[in-house]
């Protein structure tokens, strides 16, 4: 916690001789301060005002775009009468209320305010913390006197991630992407007539700007956004992928991260945790790689039974697709989101890479021994009719090759198509957490993407966080089957009933559930990490 500071000082006024609008008019003098906010310091908040630091003040009871621009020299606050406009011209009059709102932005002592109608707008979107204070006193003595105690809105929070060594020589812009929903990206829009402040809106999940701030050792990035009601003085563990683009010839660099923190005040800044990041290597800048599957926060935790619940984040692509979603309506778009399509316990497609859906769709080039999507070429099978498998038959003795079932029910790591793929905490869910998906979010077929948007229950996907399923169909022997109008998704679970079979989500234009088909079947993996 920071010391605030109080800085209560007379400001000298420049006479001016010749009024702008009523030459009967009388000079005002404006004596106003600014005090930090008590107990909120962060390392994003300093602990004094510092030489260069800008409060704006507009004013209630006038249009538009006359205010005060109040500048801190180091030792004492000065202010400027702005957009061409004097003192005498704000026509103010002994004994009348003047109702003041101040604005301090920590990023913005250079912006200008432009009039747009009543609203004070600035030149420049501001996405990040600021201090704000409204203040009412009388006019006397031709003198307006005041303090204004400054303070961080209600549920506005910052973080601090320090640069790496490697980026901070080559920094330009960065900006990172929260996964949970709790966390809002939020800028000023304009400072209305009444004195309020409109936001911004925009999107759970829309990534956060990043503003340099610090030197030396301790420069870094200051991400802010708004936190929500339910989610602020609790602890929580925050998840965001980092992005920094670079004045270097190769591709923006992005970076997993996990925040750990314990809510103080308004600071996340405390505790970043790289354990389960990509891997850091003494050469940062090149070896980090763009993440192309993005952890989706779908705001819910799998109930695991006595009182444990577990987040589970979304991948946002099929494994093997490079697109997320459709970026228009045509064939090679939706067919961009279908991905790759595995066996049960297989880690990579059976035919030759690049020919998931070539023209002629049934028409593959088949990897070498393999004779397409059948018992034959079904990892773990040791009989041509799924009779017999040397690993995963769960309690069954008359399925395992050797007699005795191994106990095994859900794929191991090194059997996990999204695991060996993607590395670090990713992995296929399980049908538990395909079921949970089910039961707890809205499905909803887009006859045009053709697929199901999943979205949280009474959210819509416009401003909540979604995935995309699409409709890739499945792969059965040497054909592809019901592209575009059916899509199967495995799990890492197995049919205990029947370890010949693995059960999955199934999902078409009416609805969307839970089957069992043979292990061999080729299907679309979606991965999940927490």
């Amino acid at each position: 916690m920071l010391a605030a500071l109080t800085a209560l000082v007379s400001c000298n006024k420049e006479i001016i001789d010749t009024p702008a609008d009523d030459n009967n008019a009388t000079p005002i003098t404006f004596q106003l301060t600014a005090s930090h906010p008590e107990g909120e310091g962060t390392k994003a908040v300093k602990s004094a005002w510092e030489a260069g630091d800008v409060i704006y003040v507009f004013f209630q009871e006038f249009a538009a775009p006359k205010y005060l621009k109040l500048s801190y020299d180091g030792s004492a606050w000065a202010y400027t009468q702005m957009n061409g406009t004097t003192e005498e011209a704000l026509g103010l009059s002994n004994g009348q209320e003047v109702n003041m709102r101040a604005v301090y932005l920590p990023f913005g002592s250079d912006l200008s305010v432009d009039a747009d109608g009543g609203k004070f707008v600035f030149s420049e979107l501001q996405e990040t913390y600021y201090l704000t204070a409204t203040l009412s006193c009388m006019v006397a003595d031709d003198t307006v006197k005041g303090n204004f105690e400054m303070k961080v809105p209600d549920g506005y929070v910052q973080f601090f991630v320090k640069l790496p060594a490697q980026v901070k020589t080559h920094k330009a812009y960065a900006a990172v992407e929260l996964r949970e929903r709790q966390l809002t990206p939020q800028g000023i829009a304009a400072i209305n007539a009444d004195g309020s402040i409109a936001h911004t809106p925009i999107i759970h999940g829309a990534p956060l700007k990043a503003y340099l701030y610090g030197s030396g050792e301790e420069e870094g990035y200051l991400f802010s956004g708004i936190l929500d009601a339910d989610a602020r003085n609790a602890a929580k563990d925050y998840h965001f992928t980092l992005h920094v683009n670079i004045n270097v010839p190769m591709p923006p660099v992005k970076m997993d991260l996990y925040y750990g923190k314990t809510y103080e005040g308004n600071t996340l800044y405390k505790d970043v945790n790289v354990r389960r990041a990509l891997l850091l290597p003494s050469n940062l800048l090149a070896s980090w790689t763009a993440m192309e599957y993005k952890p989706i926060d779908l705001g819910f935790d799998i109930d695991l039974g006595g009182g444990e619940k577990r987040r589970i984040y979304w991948a946002s692509r099929n494994l093997g697709a490079s697109s997320d979603s459709p970026a228009e309506d045509t064939d090679a778009a939706r067919q961009a989101t279908w991905g790759d399509y595995y066996a049960w316990g297989a880690t990579e497609p059976h035919y030759t890479d690049g020919h998931a859906y070539d023209a002629p769709m049934n028409d593959v080039d088949w990897k070498s021994g393999i004779t397409g999507y059948n018992w034959d070429s079904c990892p773990y099978a040791t009989a041509d009719d799924g009779s017999k498998f040397s690993k995963y038959t769960g309690d069954d003795d008359s399925y395992a090759e050797s007699g005795t079932a191994d106990g095994l029910t859900v794929l191991e790591r090194d059997d996990d198509a999204a695991s060996v793929a993607l590395g670090g905490a990713w992995r296929m869910p399980t049908i538990e957490e395909w079921e949970a998906l089910l039961n707890n979010f809205e499905w909803d077929w887009d006859d045009t993407k053709k697929g199901q948007t999943v979205t949280v229950s009474g959210g819509t996907a416009w401003t909540d966080p979604t995935i995309f399923l699409p409709a890739a169909g499945f792969r059965g022997f040497t054909n592809l089957f019901n592209a575009g109008s059916y899509g199967d998704y495995l799990s890492s679970s197995l049919d205990t009933n029947n370890p010949s079979r693995a059960p999955e989500i199934g999902l078409h234009s009416g609805n969307a559930g839970t089957s069992r088909n043979p292990r061999f079947y080729g299907l679309s993996v979606r991965p999940v990490t927490e």
